[in-house]
Parts: structure tokens; sequence; C-alpha cells
């Protein structure tokens, strides 16, 4: 690593725990996992989400302003996802999410200086210390958390949002957005997606097809022309096979042959 970026520091300015903008409904209050989680370690995936920015004038008026709007926005979406807010529960050895709104950690970060550095220059070092780090000792203002946010904000007024999320809250959230009431997601766009392969598709049949569709047309656009794509649910569980479909309707059937092969198995 070079003297350049040795230079580089990243202090954290505060600490504090985001709880649901609303009450989770007392019969969601314990999100059962599958059998594959339960064997699941105490892992955590990481994602850094970076947006540059030239504003340096009104850098301060931009950092208590977006600190707002963050906390904001997180407190809102951990009463859509509510498992994120709650904590592990081992019971009878058995593990279950046990949703009690205890919220998740919002850390915020200065680094000195501008994003430019960190794009231009990547250095697995300096990365490690814009993303959030779980810990499970008790000791720590970031044990038991199963979702961790570290906002970084850089001299020049760009922004780096650092994310870690338990493994095991994965499988479940799909169960979790569609048990919250006033979500349910509209009949139309699941008719839309139906066919004779998947006559009744769910909703984590449409969206995933939805987002694979997207992809597919954006490479489109820019290649122009349509190559074989590949969908692989994470953790490699289950996988479809190449295809040159672009249809929603096709692409949800393709989906639900896929999860019928791996529950066969």
């Amino acid at each position: 690593m070079g003297s350049e970026m040795t230079e580089i520091q990243v202090e954290v300015i505060h600490k504090e725990t985001i709880t649901p903008a609303s009450p989770t409904p007392r019969n969601l209050t314990t999100c059962n996992l599958s059998v594959f989680d339960q064997f699941i370690s105490d892992v955590y995936v990481r994602l850094l989400l970076v947006y540059p920015s030239s504003d340096v004038a009104h850098r301060h008026a931009l950092f208590t302003d977006r600190s707002k709007l963050r906390k904001t926005s997180l407190s809102e979406a951990l009463s859509r996802f509510y498992p994120y807010a709650g904590r592990t529960l081992i019971k009878n050895n058995i593990v279950s999410i046990c949703c009690n709104e205890q919220g998740a950690a919002f850390i915020e970060a200065q680094v000195n200086c501008p994003i430019s550095k960190v794009l231009e220059k990547p250095d697995l070092g300096l990365l490690k210390q814009l993303l959030p780090t779980a810990t499970e000792s008790t000791q720590e203002s970031t044990a038991g958390y199963l979702l961790l946010v570290q906002a970084n904000f850089f001299e020049c007024g760009g922004v780096a949002i650092g994310v870690a999320f338990h493994t095991r809250l994965q499988m479940p959230l799909h169960s979790a957005r569609s048990s919250v009431a006033g979500l349910q997601w509209p009949l139309v766009q699941r008719s839309k997606a139906a066919s004779a392969t998947a006559p009744n598709p769910t909703r984590v049949e449409v969206v995933s097809a939805l987002i694979w569709k997207c992809k597919m047309d954006a490479s489109r656009s820019n290649s122009g022309s349509i190559s074989p794509s590949m969908l692989c649910q994470w953790a490699n569980m289950w996988k479809t096979e190449q295809s040159e479909a672009n249809d929603l309707q096709s692409l949800v059937a393709i989906l639900r042959e896929g999860i019928g092969e791996f529950k066969a198995k």
C-alpha cells in the first residue's frame, strides 16, 4: 500500500440504533428459518454502495440533510423488512429470528479525502474501513445486530454506504415482505407473468423474473443483440439453465422448473 493511501483516515463520529418506524404485528414476532438456515454460521454479507458528488460548497448541509434522510429511510425500511430489526433466538437447539424491534446499527464516519481517490485506486484495507464490522462480543456496540449500515462522508461531498447483514436473513426475506399488511403484490402484475407452466406465480418468482428480464433488456440495448443468460440464486441452492427467452412468462416458467427440480432432488 502506497504512502498516499496510508494517509487516508476513516473516523467514526457517531453510532446509534435505528428502530422500525411502526411496530411489528404481534403475529409476526417470530420468523422461523428453513432447515438450510439452521446450519448457517454467524456470517455477514457485506456490500459497498458509492455515490460520487462534487458539491463541496454545501458539504456540511449535505452531511446533515443526508444523515437525517438515511436514518428516516432505514427506519421506514425496517418496518417492512422487520426481521432485520430483530435478534437471533436459539431455543431447544432451533434457531429463529425474534422480531423484537431492537433495531439496526447505524454508523457515521468521515473520510479525509475526495471519493475519487478511493475509486481511482481501490485498496482492500481502506475499503474494509468503509464497511461496518459485526461482532459477537457483548462489550461492543455492534454486538447482536442482524443489520449494520455505515455512512461514510467524503470531503468532496461524496458518500459511500457500507452494509452488512446476516446470511440467515436472506432466505426468509420474501416471507417477511409478503406478510406485512398493506404490501400485497398487485394481482395484475402476477397475472401478466402467469403461464401454463406457472399458472399462479409466487411473488419471488415474479420479482426475480422481472429483475432478470430488465437485466437482459439492458444487455440487449447496449450490445444490440440478445445473448444467452443465466440466473443463479444466492448460495447456489438452485440454478436455471441458460436461456434466450426474454419475456416475463417464459422466465417465470424457467424459475418454476428450476425450483421444482431442486425440490425433487
